[in-house]
């Protein structure tokens, strides 16, 4: 990567940390949450909503607020900005909707995959995200410190993945003895190859919800 590349890539990386901290995805969260006003899915229309009748009847069946998983035009409407929560969940296929799948967003770690356990009638930690786009060489120990405190207070079982802006030769070693799977934070957001890799890591391999592709 020459000055250029490391100065463009820097900057876009601070871009994506600092939308990250501004929690918009929250504030969201909280709009769709505190909606007052009641929406009538079925009065409308499943089909004309594009909701699958098999996708209703597991969220219902599961006993979840369907706001939490479908759009609606008159939450659109009102708030407009719901609608990046709702492009965020949309990334799984409904056809996967009866693993019910979650993703939250949080400060420690970053993002977090539950799954719904129909036993317990709980939801269980599977699969959880840090991402540290500083490109600082000098400070990549201390990030990776942060790391390791965060990754240290999930479950044995979980699986964690860290989407990292830089890794030094001692970062390396490092994670390679923590057995943490690790993404390079502008291949991930700039490079289809990286995107595609780390989509196959997530979904198919930690959350098992892709298709083995040939």
């Amino acid at each position: 990567m020459n000055d250029a590349q490391f100065s463009s890539a820097q900057a876009r990386a601070l871009i994506l940390s600092k939308a990250i901290k501004r929690r918009d995805d929250v504030r969201v969260r909280t709009l769709i949450d505190d909606f007052a006003g009641a929406l009538d899915y079925e009065g409308y229309g499943l089909e004309e909503l594009a909701i699958s009748g098999k996708a209703w009847v597991c969220v219902k069946q599961l006993q979840i607020e369907p706001r939490m998983v479908f759009a609606h035009p008159d939450m659109l409407q009102q708030h407009p900005e719901t609608s990046l929560y709702y492009r965020g969940i949309a990334t799984l296929s409904l056809k996967r909707v009866s693993s019910t799948v979650r993703m939250a967003y949080g400060s420690e770690p970053d993002i977090v995959f539950e799954k719904y356990d129909e036993q317990t009638q709980n939801w269980a930690l599977e699969v959880t995200i840090e991402i540290k786009g500083g490109m600082d060489p000098a400070g990549a120990l201390e990030r990776l410190g942060a790391i390791k405190k965060s990754f240290d207070q999930t479950p044995a079982r979980v699986e964690n993945i860290a989407i990292l802006g830089v890794v030094t030769p001692a970062m390396r070693a490092e994670l390679d003895q923590m057995r943490i799977v690790d993404f390079d934070l502008y291949e991930v957001v700039h490079s289809k190859k990286g995107w595609d890799r780390f989509v196959e890591e997530l979904f198919y391999h930690k959350l098992r919800l892709l298709p083995w592709k040939n």
